[in-house]
């Protein structure tokens, strides 16, 4: 393919996206907040407190199942994202219903990419799945 009209075909590609409402969420977009569950796939979080997301600065994560903490790394490369090398506590925790924690720690090894859409961050699996559903903590 011509690199002009490669050029013009990846510039109109981000112009849809941007006038969809979708964006790309950058490292810094994201480490200036906590991210609350809404949802993991599908159902919607019912158990208080509902799992986070913090990114602390580059490379790095850190939050709650829940119950347990947790802390680690993750990759950002335009939409494509996963997490690695997580960390979490191991404390006794009443079961929550549906197993929220263990489906939330689970959506977060699935994670292959990642959408801002009107102030809601969606974790995504390779296939485009919705895994985790976020929104910005309440300041």
């Amino acid at each position: 393919m011509n690199p002009v009209v490669r050029t013009l075909a990846w510039v109109l590609c981000a112009a849809s996206v941007l006038l969809a409402g979708c964006a790309v969420p950058t490292a810094q977009s994201l480490s200036e907040d906590t991210w609350v569950t809404v949802a993991i796939d599908g159902v919607a979080a019912v158990v208080s407190p509902p799992p986070t997301l913090r990114w602390t600065d580059a490379g790095r994560v850190s939050g709650s199942g829940g119950c347990n903490q947790f802390s680690g790394k993750y990759t950002l490369d335009f939409d494509r994202m996963a997490f690695s090398a997580l960390a979490a506590t191991r404390m006794l925790c009443v079961p929550a219903p549906q197993g929220q924690e263990d489906k939330f720690f689970k959506a977060l090894e699935q994670t292959r990419r990642v959408q801002l859409a009107d102030g809601v961050l969606l974790l995504l699996d390779e296939q485009g799945k919705p895994l985790v559903r976020m929104v910005k903590a309440s300041r």
